[in-house]
């Protein structure tokens, strides 16, 4: 579950927000079946996100190009483990990572290794603003594994976490993970709110499942649309196919017939249709490959963890098609063959 609230700045300054996070924290920890809290600025797979360039300090840019970014988060202690993010190196949040003690911040696996190639980023230092005497210099605590936190289907970005209590924030959001059993959750973290401001309002209040569902409600419609018409564009390919070359088989019902008149087993007859049959289809087969092949790249952009050119795909249309094409021939010539001689050469 998960819930949004805002600290209104007339009465909640850096000061009493932080301590009033941290208390709301403590209380809705306390309740009946919650196994972790956190809070984190920002909703997880929110629309919104901040980036930020940053300037390394004691040392030179490893890369070049492009000015460093890193996208930006503040989350409090607890926030990995409530999501299941892994802590791959060094230390998570704690709760003396305050405004007094010195600045810290765990980066995402791709933040280090674009940032700090061939290092170790611990102990690294980097600050948002160089010109600025005052500005904090950030010292890396931890490394955690990579999330796509921006868009579920892109690849993620260079990700630095930082301590609310660092960087305090009015707006956050309460991340809790309970047991799936637990009952009257919400009403409970309402209270919990209440019982520090009742004038406090809770906005997306909602599972995570529940937000994942409506992010990819879109796409999951688009998608289910697509397969749909794939799926009816592929049963009318095959019936016609089917027709065609069932037509074109019972138009050589007399052929069939001679044939079998003069000694012709019926094995050697369907093996004779089949070959005569199938060659098109193989030919337009072919020909459709290459087009796909070739317009591959217009819908390259469409495609989520598929390439353009997906062998099972490709060969797994291919494959149906020359299948509904043998069965289209094989059972009206094996029909064909159970007809008497004398009945099919009579056949206009």
């Amino acid at each position: 579950q998960q819930f949004t609230i805002t600290l209104p700045d007339a009465v909640y300054d850096d000061a009493s927000a932080i301590q009033f996070q941290e208390e709301l924290r403590r209380r809705i920890a306390r309740l009946p079946g919650v196994q972790n809290v956190a809070l984190i600025n920002g909703n997880p797979l929110g629309r919104s996100h901040t980036t930020m360039g940053f300037e390394f300090v004691d040392q030179e840019a490893p890369t070049e190009g492009a000015d460093p970014f890193l996208l930006v988060r503040r989350a409090g202690p607890g926030y990995f483990q409530t999501l299941h993010i892994p802590l791959l190196r060094g230390r998570d949040f704690r709760d003396d990572d305050r405004l007094d003690n010195e600045p810290v911040a765990i980066v995402s696996t791709l933040a280090a290794s674009r940032y700090w190639p061939g290092q170790d980023p611990i102990g690294r230092r980097f600050t948002f603003d160089g010109e600025d005497p005052e500005a904090p210099e950030w010292t890396v605590v931890g490394v955690v594994g990579d999330v796509r936190s921006v868009d579920v289907t892109t690849e993620a970005w260079p990700e630095a976490y930082f301590p609310l209590a660092q960087w305090p924030r009015k707006t956050v959001t309460a991340v809790v993970r309970a047991d799936p059993e637990v009952q009257g959750l919400i009403p409970a973290m309402r209270q919990a709110v209440a019982g520090l401001d009742p004038t406090l309002p809770l906005s997306y209040v909602e599972a995570l499942e529940d937000r994942m569902s409506a992010y990819l409600a879109s796409d999951r419609f688009y998608l289910f649309f697509l397969a749909v018409s794939a799926g009816l564009a592929t049963v009318l390919s095959a019936v016609g196919l089917y027709g065609v070359v069932a037509y074109l088989v019972s138009t050589r019902t007399r052929e069939i017939g001679i044939r079998v008149a003069l000694g012709a087993s019926r094995q050697e007859v369907v093996r004779l249709v089949l070959s005569q049959s199938v060659g098109p289809v193989v030919l337009g087969t072919v020909v459709g490959l290459a087009v796909a092949l070739a317009g591959g790249r217009l819908v390259a952009t469409l495609l989520y963890q598929v390439e353009p050119w997906d062998p099972l795909t490709m060969f797994g249309g291919t494959g149906l098609l020359l299948l509904v094409a043998a069965l289209a021939t094989f059972l009206p010539a094996r029909s064909a063959t159970r007809i008497p001689p004398t009945e099919a050469i009579r056949v206009e």
